[in-house]
């Protein structure tokens, strides 16, 4: 062992020794000498990082980090390519290379191959189809509707049997499990505020109940599972806070538990035995897939932008999300896991909630769910209490955006996978029409009213950047990449704030419309803006780690930053009040239970102003202009949405809007004299029709019949 320690020691003195020249050498012939990447690409990250060496190295370094993860098939070889682009934008020829290699990737992108198959219509359901499921045999077809399952025979869909009737709430995930002894769903535990995992015994060969719906599971959060191919353990997740768990069906209890350092949408057993995929956002909200060995907490990126939410039996094909610009709005991804190659299938309108839906593997077919979404956009008078609605009934608006002068409301509608933008003149009662044709949100106005700037992005492969667009000329620009959803206007110049990551590098950037921008602060810790003060000259930052927060004032002027206080509290969400004397905020506490608090800019007077159990802060929150009172969005664990005014002198709370269950709220925005706010408000009408996609097509491209 100490032999082993010495060797490393003496290897990392060598490094250390060489010069990046050398170094660069050395890593050049790991990569086309020695074929091996990862170690070449170790070495190119430490020659990027170093600061002594020479900027020109150091973009070739950059480079080379792209071209290793391209050759490993890795999807942070765009990233890697777009830090050339943004870390070293003098070194022209490197950074020309890197944007040919960016064309290169996105034109593979873009060729992927798109199937338009056949599709049936297999029957209607005036109530919400919250699950489908296929029994191993193949004989049978659950699908959860209402209150209830029915099994439905493959080989006559009329053929219809209730199978059981509980009183649970709120159902989701209806699986089988590979045996075919049991039949599985999420819904909310009878008492409390957690979630159930309920398993029922089955006869897969009669379709009949054999035992009623147990919880073998409670857990706060608990959002999707697993079954294993011996159905002796089910893999679990939960997301408050979030973690993947293992639990023995023979034991009945918890086997293993893992953190997860992000919100997880997804997890499956994968097709090697005992590892697991599943998907978080990164670091640049980017949804991706990996692959993780729980034995020895080793994981690997499978796929970017495109969550797995469903396999087919054995594992060898995957179902994605995979919104396209060919695919006109949401497709079905279809991956090849031993292949590792993406095909898309498009799906009929009314199709926009993929994860509901299964791969049949007995049929080859795809059976899925359309809904009717319906998104709208209100308004609500603080002074009178009332509610009106502001967009047109049918349809998908959101993003409701106040100007600065309060004399315009822009709004966004989706539509097939495209947006456009609309911006309504209060004054004079006209709208005008402003084409995205991309995915959009989180808009922010200018102070001056000139420009909006959002997040916008082609296809769920690609990160969220930030345009603005000049409403006047309807010039359009693109200029970076954000891992953060909030965009700062300064109150005094059409310039703005956001957080980006450079090679695992928080910055925090100050930029103008045109893009021209220089980063003001740099962290290994998380960064969060929580705004400018009112003349515009400084602005507020917050820093967190596990330990704490930080909050920081900037100058952008001088490119200076000074620490205002520190505090024990991880700061979620900071926003400071409009007279720039105290920042609100939420925490989590141990208990895992939320709270709105208000603290002054010098760490003083940091007091609670709501705390919740089972009810969770958006984080969206508003000061209102005399910072009386916050206006905040809040969710409950039984998925109700609520609009709630909460009062700082006496930390009273005065419910002002309740949408009830399953209405999600997304925006809100304040007038500038605070007598109306304006929210988007969405949910999915209960009427569904059941689709069959024939994926006989798909499965002879890739060679099986």
């Amino acid at each position: 062992m100490r032999t082993a320690v010495l060797i490393v020691f003496i290897f990392a003195a060598v490094l250390l020794a060489q010069s990046p020249s050398q170094l660069f050498q050395q890593a050049l012939l790991k990569e086309n000498g020695e074929g091996d990447l990862a170690a070449a690409v170790t070495l190119y990250e430490k020659i990027a990082g170093d600061e002594t060496a020479g900027r020109a190295l150091r973009a070739k370094a950059q480079l080379h980090i792209g071209i290793c993860w391209e050759k490993m098939g890795k999807s942070e070889a765009g990233k890697a390519y777009e830090a050339v682009i943004i870390r070293f934008p003098e070194q022209e020829e490197v950074a020309a290379a890197a944007k040919e290699k960016l064309r290169t990737l996105k034109k593979n992108i873009d060729d992927i191959k798109i199937f338009y198959p056949p599709y049936q219509e297999l029957l209607r359901s005036d109530q919400k189809i919250w699950g489908i499921a296929f029994s191993p045999n193949g004989t049978w077809m659950a699908v959860g509707s209402g209150d209830k399952i029915w099994l439905y025979q493959a080989a006559n869909i009329q053929n219809r049997t209730l199978l059981l009737d509980s009183l649970a709430q709120n159902r989701i995930n209806l699986a089988w499990s590979p045996g075919g002894h049991y039949i599985s769903y999420i819904a909310d535990a009878p008492e409390g505020e957690k979630t159930s995992l309920y398993c029922a015994r089955v006869d897969a060969e009669q379709g009949r109940l054999l035992t009623l719906p147990e919880c073998i599971i409670e857990e706060n959060g608990l959002f999707g599972y697993d079954w294993n191919d011996t159905e002796s353990e089910i893999v679990y997740f939960s997301n408050n806070p979030p973690s993947i768990s293992s639990y023995s069906i023979a034991k009945r209890n918890k086997t293993w538990s893992r953190p997860s350092k992000s919100f997880i949408f997804f997890a499956k057993w994968a097709q090697r035995p005992g590892s697991l995929y599943y998907t978080i956002r990164d670091s640049a909200n980017v949804l991706i897939t990996l692959l993780l060995d729980p034995a020895n907490g080793v994981e690997s990126t499978l796929l970017s932008g495109q969550p797995l939410f469903d396999l087919t039996a054995g594992r060898r094909y995957g179902a994605l999300f995979s919104i396209g610009e060919n695919a006109n709005g949401v497709a079905l991804g279809i991956y090849a896991t031993e292949k590792d190659q993406v095909v898309q299938v498009a799906m009929p309108k009314g199709v926009e909630r993929l994860h509901y839906g299964r791969l049949d593997s007995h049929s080859g077919s795809f059976i899925v769910p359309a809904f009717t979404e319906i998104g709208q956009i209100k308004k609500y008078d603080l002074s009178t209490g009332k509610t009106s609605l502001f967009s047109p009934l049918d349809g998908y608006f959101h993003s409701p955006l106040y100007s600065s002068d309060g004399n315009s409301i822009l709004y966004a509608q989706f539509d097939a996978g495209k947006n456009q933008l609309f911006v309504k003149d209060l004054v004079h009662g006209t709208t005008r029409t402003v084409p995205i044709n991309s995915m959009f949100g989180w808009p922010s106005w200018s102070a001056d009213g000139r420009y909006i700037a959002f997040h916008c992005r082609n296809n769920l492969n690609e990160p969220w950047k930030i345009n603005t667009l000049e409403l006047a000329t309807l010039k359009r620009e693109t200029l970076d990449v954000a891992i953060d959803q909030v965009l700062c206007w300064s109150p005094a110049e059409a310039s703005f704030a956001y957080a980006r990551d450079v090679s695992g590098e928080k910055q925090l950037v100050v930029s103008n419309a045109e893009g021209k921008k220089k980063v003001l602060f740099t962290s290994a810790a998380a960064i969060s803006l929580a705004g400018w003060q009112k003349n515009g000259a400084h602005l507020m930052i917050a820093v967190a780690d596990s330990s704490g927060s930080a909050i920081l004032e900037g100058d952008p002027a001088s490119g200076k930053t000074r620490i205002c206080f520190k505090s024990q509290h991880v700061m979620q969400s900071p926003k400071l009040s409009h007279d720039g004397t105290s920042i609100a905020y939420v925490y989590q506490d141990r208990d895992n239970n939320q709270q709105l608090r208000v603290v002054r800019i010098d760490g003083s007077a940091d007091r609670i102003l709501s705390q919740k159990s089972g009810h969770y802060f958006s984080g969206k929150y508003l000061w209102l202009p005399d910072d009386s009172a916050l206006i905040d969005q809040l969710v409950t664990d039984a998925r109700s949405s609520y609009i709630s005014r909460f009062n700082i002198t006496d930390q009273s709370e005065q419910l002002l809007i309740d949408e009830g269950n399953r209405r999600y709220i997304t925006v809100l925005s304040l007038a500038p004299d605070g007598g109306r706010l304006v929210y988007d408000c969405w949910y999915v009408d209960d009427t569904a029709t059941l689709y069959k996609i024939d994926l006989s097509e798909v499965w002879h491209y890739f060679g099986e019949n």
